[in-house]
């Protein structure tokens, strides 16, 4: 899982990784909390050590509902602040289930907390949709071949519940083997410079302990979240839009292959009238 430290210094933080002042940072008009979750993700660590990482976008949600609880009881003057909550990729997922259960807190009285939306951008909410669609988009794109494309298989599986055993059908090989049509392309990646960069200034200034190391990706977390992967968070999303006011936005790049968009586009003309209506009035 991707840590937050990509979407400070690189997209919308107020510098960038030259620490240069960055124009078209939100800083400029917002307040920004930057979250690296779940634990284990970028700077976030265990505090004790027979701890275990989580399995699940629920006992994430449950995690983020505790951090801004504690956050809320040490920055008071935030209490009333309108919230918004912006997730990308898996952390779209992660939003929709955040504010599902801080929903859920505010209306049992539970929290005090000004929520007014939730930004799904790229977001692995209905991840089947995503698949389905990946060898029509990658022909759109690319020159492919296809040597076991089983990805009707993996959503069998999903349909009789059997999450454990996405994989299987996911990957059978190389089920799908590209070729680009683009020649001489350097693709840019800001991995090794935001590494270098978070470990050293990053992490001196905010007094990081030694032994926790700023990784771009946490492959440990991807694995301990394996059983959840394939599972959606429609449901979460269909509750915010049906049964409360808080404002749903979701946009999408036109090139994210992982998350592409002829999925969500899918995603969007859902069964559910009232939910699609006021999906599309939002775009």
């Amino acid at each position: 899982m991707a840590a937050s430290g990509y979407g400070n210094f690189i997209e919308i933080g107020p510098y960038n990784l030259h620490m240069k002042p960055r124009r078209h940072t939100w800083i400029k008009d917002y307040n920004v909390l930057f979250v690296d979750s779940p634990i284990g993700t970028g700077f976030s660590y265990f505090s004790e050590k027979n701890a275990t990482l989580l399995t699940s976008t629920e006992d994430i949600g449950g995690d983020l509902v505790t951090f801004l609880r504690k956050f809320l009881q040490n920055r008071k003057e935030f209490a009333t602040t309108p919230l918004y909550i912006f997730g990308e990729s898996y952390g779209g997922k992660m939003a929709a289930e955040f504010a599902y259960q801080l929903e859920k807190e505010i209306r049992n009285g539970i929290m005090d907390v000004n929520l007014k939306g939730i930004g799904l951008g790229d977001s692995y909410t209905s991840p089947i949709d995503y698949v389905l669609n990946y060898a029509p988009f990658a022909l759109t794109i690319v020159s492919i071949i296809l040597t076991c494309c089983t990805f009707i298989g993996c959503s069998r599986m999903l349909d009789d519940g059997r999450f454990e055993n996405w994989r299987l059908s996911y990957y059978p090989g190389n089920s799908i083997k590209f070729v680009s049509t683009l020649t001489h392309v350097e693709l840019m990646s800001y991995e090794k410079k935001c590494n270098k960069f978070m470990n050293s200034f990053v992490k001196a200034r905010l007094g990081i302990p030694r032994q926790v190391t700023w990784h771009y990706t946490n492959r440990d977390i991807y694995n301990a979240l394996d059983e959840d992967i394939m599972r959606s968070v429609t449901d979460r999303i269909e509750y915010l839009l049906n049964n409360t006011n808080v404002k749903v936005v979701v946009y999408n790049g036109i090139f994210d292959f992982i998350v592409n968009t002829s999925g969500k586009i899918i995603l969007i003309y859902i069964d559910k009238k009232q939910t699609k209506n006021r999906l599309l009035k939002a775009l």
